[in-house]
């Protein structure tokens, strides 16, 4: 069977929009494979984390930039961009892949951009194609917007609050034993489908969202790959809410 080949990247930051500051080049810190001489198997991150498990399972595991800036103000849009291209042409380079790992905030805003994690995820779903598998992990302060339920296979968030638990929701979206071959991928992608299709079909599920668009929320239902566990996604103004359904 062929390696499964997967990458990641982190692009994070919280913002707060009523903040007059707006957040810089200079308020950010980034890191790159270039900085790095040799991977340190102690240094703490979601993507090291990732490396190291997959590595472990014998998957071919490549990374982009790592970006992350304290919260404040939206960001300088020509700053997101040039995160954002750096990812996207660190993608290019690592191409074809199975997997993109993406370490994410889900409140990032910039000064042209109200959705900057949605905006990245639909060029990643272009150029990665609809037979790939894309992975975000989130703050559970993230506005779960429906475009990145639509372009994401799975959505994992942190569930404590301070955010003790990132390292295994990060274990989360890392593929179990036994997915380590194409046509496993493949597969995930067709169940995530069936699931989809199940879910939506529930008389129970379908109830639940048309009263809740009729209070005047805006919903919808997703599905979890991997693990097969529901995900009922709904939103209302800059509140989100995810809820496992099993």
């Amino acid at each position: 069977d062929a390696t499964l080949k997967i990458f990641s990247s982190t692009l994070s930051t919280e913002t707060n929009t009523f903040s007059p500051m707006p957040t810089g080049k200079d308020d950010w810190d980034a890191v790159r494979p270039s900085d790095v001489e040799e991977e340190d198997g102690d240094e703490q991150g979601t993507v090291p984390l990732w490396s190291r498990l997959c590595k472990a399972q014998g998957f071919d595991f490549t990374w982009g930039l790592i970006a992350w800036a304290q919260p404040s103000g939206r960001t300088v849009q020509s700053v997101y961009e040039g995160f954002r291209d750096e990812i996207l042409d660190a993608l290019k380079a690592a191409m074809p892949v199975d997997i993109v790992l993406l370490d994410l905030h889900g409140a990032m805003v910039a000064q042209g951009c109200d959705d900057c994690e949605g905006d990245l995820l639909e060029l990643v779903r272009t150029l990665i194609g609809p037979k790939a598998v894309i992975g975000v992990e989130l703050d559970p302060h993230c506005h779960l917007t429906e475009k990145r339920v639509r372009l994401a296979d799975v959505i994992i968030l942190f569930k404590e609050y301070p955010h003790t638990d990132f390292v295994e929701r990060a274990e989360e979206l890392v593929p179990p034993p036994g997915d380590g071959d194409h046509a496993g991928i493949i597969a995930d992608r067709l169940a995530l489908q069936a699931a989809l299709a199940d879910l939506n079909a529930d008389p129970a599920v379908a109830r639940a969202v048309e009263e809740l668009r009729a209070a005047g929320w805006r919903a919808w239902a997703g599905a979890r790959t991997w693990r097969g566990k529901y995900t009922f996604c709904e939103k209302k103004s800059t509140k989100s809410i995810a809820t496992e359904c099993f």
